[in-house]
């Protein structure tokens, strides 16, 4: 059960309980009573603040990202063609590349490389269409 159909379920339930102490004339049941709604309440604050907590740690996250994401982009070059471990080098360039360029098509060095190297589908998206995407930035 989530968080927020939890809180609506302790909401309703203090209600019905407020509306069953109209009825009732025992101090003992309407103490009762009181208390029940008095946990509920509390319960409700309690994950009202678990949830703030649980999104305040996922913009930290996005903050976390973005430090790799700028760091990845500042030091490419060293990535992607200074690394000595081959493996790593291709997992970097994979990421970068869906498709190798040939060789014919460097040494000619076509001036529009987008027609002879498919960028990876992350990078050609728009920014808004980024935001939406969150799958791209969990595989992280």
């Amino acid at each position: 059960m989530n968080i927020d159909s939890r809180i609506s379920e302790l909401k309703l339930q203090a209600k019905m309980a407020a509306d069953k102490i109209k009825y009732l004339t025992s101090e003992t049941a309407i103490r009762y009573m009181e208390e029940d709604i008095i946990k509920a309440d509390q319960e409700v604050a309690n994950l009202v603040a678990q949830k703030q907590k649980a999104n305040n740690s996922e913009s930290a996250d996005m903050g976390t990202v973005m430090k790799y994401i700028e760091y990845f982009l500042e030091h490419l070059d060293e990535l992607v063609l200074r690394s000595s471990d081959p493996v790593e080098k291709a997992s970097y360039f994979g990421v970068l590349f869906d498709k190798a360029p040939t060789y014919e098509e460097i040494k000619s060095g076509t001036p529009d490389l987008a027609q002879c190297i498919k960028l990876n589908e992350v990078f050609t998206r728009s920014p808004k269409q980024l935001a939406g995407s969150a799958p791209y930035i969990q595989n992280l």
